[in-house]
């Protein structure tokens, strides 16, 4: 009957064991399911994480070719901007010359009409026509026309004073004109030279 007891006593034994062993493995199994889903969910985030850095970098790339595509465009732009200001100013120039070419011939013409004969009358009528014609072309083609300035007061926005003279006028009208004023449009484009009364 002893070798029974030990018998029953090692088995109760073997079963305490057993019992702890199914115990820690059963802890282990939960830690380790613990550690899994933990796992599992690191690397979710990792994935997740990934796919945004993989979108940061593709939007970040289209972003830096948007931007090259507005620079080379603005850089375009510039220059044809600058080809057609030259183009422009170009035909400007052309279209002024153009339009003043019947003044050189008419003054060709009047020279050469004086040179065989010498009649003041017809030179001065000559020379008043060519006169009239520049002064059409500066105003239709340019919009370029004289101002007054003859008794009228002195204006430091449209007069250059170059001598005051003593006049029975009131002090400051202008008693003598040296030079024309020009308007461009409405700004003044040349100041007249006058003489003002004192």
């Amino acid at each position: 009957m002893s070798e029974k007891k030990v018998d029953n006593k090692n088995l109760e034994e073997n079963e305490s064991s057993k019992d702890k062993l199914k115990s820690s493995s059963s802890k282990k199994s939960k830690q380790e399911t613990k550690a899994g889903k933990a796992f599992k969910k690191l690397e979710k985030d990792y994935h997740e994480l990934q796919g945004k850095y993989e979108t940061a970098i593709l939007e970040t790339q289209f972003a830096n070719e948007k931007m090259l595509r507005v620079v080379a465009e603005y850089d375009n732009m510039k220059k044809r901007q600058a080809k057609e200001s030259i183009r422009v100013l170009d035909y400007e120039k052309m279209k002024m010359a153009k339009s003043l070419l019947p003044v050189v011939d008419n003054l060709e013409r009047s020279a050469a009409f004086t040179a065989k004969e010498a009649n003041v009358e017809s030179m001065s009528n000559g020379t008043k026509l060519v006169l009239e014609m520049f002064l059409k072309i500066l105003k239709d083609e340019f919009e370029v026309v004289a101002f007054e300035s003859l008794d009228c007061q002195f204006n430091p926005e449209k007069h250059d004073a170059m001598t005051m003279i003593a006049s029975d006028k009131k002090s400051g009208i202008i008693i003598e004109e040296y030079e024309k004023g020009y308007y461009l449009g409405e700004v003044v484009l040349r100041h007249a030279k006058v003489a003002v009364s004192e």
